[in-house]
């Protein structure tokens, strides 16, 4: 297996690093094809796995995997993201509209009917550590961590031990999954809820205990309250034990079993059935608005390049908003720099792994294989029509490990019964510490490091709002801004009946500003829009003291903001400083 493991790599690399697309999408091709060739010749038998590790030994290299997806999820957390993206302002805005007694629906009011467990689990850690970017991102840690947890989890119970390991070594390294582990948006929940499910339906039918159908069907229902693409899941798995039992010859479930996990299920999803009750076609719309967004979109290379995102990713669909793709702020992140959501090195392992899913389905009707490459495959053809967003498409990235893991864990037996151990080993060892090096390159140096990429995460804005929040709470702050709303909101949330808001000069009170009696104070964005609110502010206010806003970390150099602290006791205090007898003054 390895000319087309070294094939698939150097192909990967032309396409990354070369700048090469078309040879290197016909290099990795090769690769692939001769991997298919080998697993069809007839004295390739697919033997069985290895050796299954110890238990003890299994999890010292958990934790050991568990360190790393800390420190690559914790490391440099103040300053990458360089601020807040205006879904994550969004996200935040829901919870903290729930805890000022806003009433908790199973949709949100505000961001497009958003589902709202997210901000349920956000309003504890809210309570605790106070609505801010480190509450609101500590949940999506904590969903990143776990999802390691459970791919291991799920890999055991599917593959092996081993395979379970590198999935979750390749997940705590992943770009893509790092990404939105340091950033506050509710589709992290998906990965977590989508593998939690798979782990009790799997163990469910293995173990045939009510306990395991009936957490089937609440993690399930739960996932339904966490992210829209989860929507495929449930009638995939329904689907899947049709399939299983006509196709496979597998043990059917029960009708015991089957309305322990359905009947759990749809007594959680009552709140949502009502909804969908009162505006069905509100509710169905949900999951396809976005197609309606993008007239322009060639509905058969979304379906393509969700396909293929992990090696190869058009930069053309790394924009927000466009009449072909609906994207957002976050989703866009390495496609500014030119790259995949994946390393090359796990790109590389996930298509190979995909090969060899696919032969062992078609040769041995592996179930377990055909079940990862069923739920990848249906949510392409669903959630993948309105195109290749790393935000909507994030639960195939675990699925996709899992065969990556299969695929190394593959390498590693062969090599070791053709070779000494100690080459399986190394071979793996370097691949896995070549996934991680290139992890941690494309998130932290160069897409963490690139304006371009890093500037809907609304720095600017995020620093406004933070002083805003930041100042006594003893008299009015009027900011004014360009964009990312939410963010401000957000933000200031805690001190809004103090904080004004506003993105339109013309609409400043100017009467109110001038007959105000009190200490007030001005932050006015670094935009043209705003320079004659500030030179009206500064002929009306002479005394005034001014400042600046910057952004010491990534932009020292450019003002942010200008600041206007308009304190009427510093006057009085000033005019009898100069009349005092005796008082001089130096010019």
């Amino acid at each position: 297996m390895l000319a087309p493991l070294a094939l698939t790599l150097t192909g990967q690399a032309l396409i990354l690093f070369a700048g090469q697309t078309v040879p290197g999408v016909l290099v990795v091709l090769s690769g692939l094809a001769l991997l298919t060739w080998e697993l069809a010749r007839k004295d390739s038998t697919l033997p069985e796995r290895g050796p299954a590790l110890s238990r003890n030994r299994a999890a010292i290299y958990l934790l050991g995997i568990l360190v790393v997806a800390f420190l690559f999820r914790r490391f440099e957390i103040q300053s990458i993201p360089w601020g807040l993206n205006n879904d994550e302002g969004i996200e935040g805005l829901i919870a903290c509209r729930f805890l000022a007694g806003e009433r908790i629906t199973p949709f949100s009011s505000i961001g497009v009917s958003r589902e709202t467990l997210y901000h349920l689990l956000l309003m504890p850690l809210f309570r605790f550590g106070g609505p801010g970017i480190a509450s609101l991102r500590m949940l999506s840690f904590l969903c990143g961590m776990a999802a390691v947890v459970l791919v291991y989890l799920l890999g055991k119970e599917l593959f092996s031990k081993r395979a379970g390991l590198f999935a979750a070594f390749l997940l705590a390294v992943s770009p893509w999954h790092v990404l939105y582990s340091r950033t506050g948006l509710r589709n992290i929940l998906l990965p977590v809820l989508l593998l939690g499910s798979l782990w009790a339906f799997t163990r469910a039918l293995r173990v045939r205990r009510p306990s395991w159908f009936v957490l089937t069907g609440f993690l399930l229902a739960a996932g339904m309250y966490s992210y829209t693409s989860f929507r495929v899941i449930p009638p995939a798995l329904l689907l899947w034990a049709l399939v299983r039992r006509r196709f496979l010859g597998a043990a059917p479930i029960t009708w015991k079993e089957a309305g322990l996990a359905c009947g759990t299920f749809l007594a959680l999803m009552v709140p949502q059935i009502l909804v969908m009750l009162s505006d069905p076609a509100g509710f169905l719309a949900r999951g396809g608005y976005v197609l309606t967004q993008t007239p322009d979109a060639s509905i058969s290379e979304n379906v393509l390049f969700s396909l293929v995102m992990p090696v190869y990713y058009p930069a053309r669909f790394g924009v927000m908003q466009s009449r072909w793709f609906f994207g957002d702020g976050v989703s866009l992140v390495y496609a500014a720099v030119g790259r995949t959501p994946e390393s090359l090195v796990s790109a590389a392992l996930m298509a190979l792994g995909v090969v060899l899913a696919i032969a062992r389905f078609v040769r041995k009707r592996a179930e377990a294989e055909g079940l990862v490459l069923f739920l990848v495959g249906l949510t392409v053809v669903t959630v993948g029509l309105a195109g290749p967003s790393l935000t909507r498409l994030i639960g195939n990235l675990p699925l996709l490990c899992l065969l990556a893991g299969c695929f190394l864990e593959e390498v590693r037996r062969r090599l070791g019964e053709r070779f000494p151990g100690w080459m399986g080993v190394s071979v793996s060892a370097a691949l896995l510490a070549g996934a991680a090096g290139m992890g941690f390159e494309q998130y932290f140096l160069r897409a963490g490091s690139s304006p371009k990429s890093m500037f809907y995460f609304a720095a600017p804005q995020t620093i406004m709002g933070l002083y805003a929040s930041s100042r006594v709470p003893d008299h009015p702050v009027t900011v004014l801004y360009t964009e990312e709303p939410e963010t401000l909101q957000f933000l200031t949330f805690a001190r809004r009946g103090l904080v004004a808001l506003q993105s339109d000069p013309q609409k400043m009170d100017w009467n109110a500003v001038r007959g105000a009696t009190g200490r007030q104070e001005f932050v006015l964005e670094n935009h043209r829009r705003f320079l004659p609110v500030f030179s009206e502010l500064a002929k009306e206010f002479p005394w005034a003291d001014a400042t600046m806003l910057r952004d010491a970390q990534h932009n020292p150099e450019q003002p942010v903001a200008y600041i206007l602290d308009v304190d009427p006791l510093k006057r009085e205090k000033g005019a009898s400083d100069t009349e005092a007898p005796g008082a001089s003054s130096t010019p």
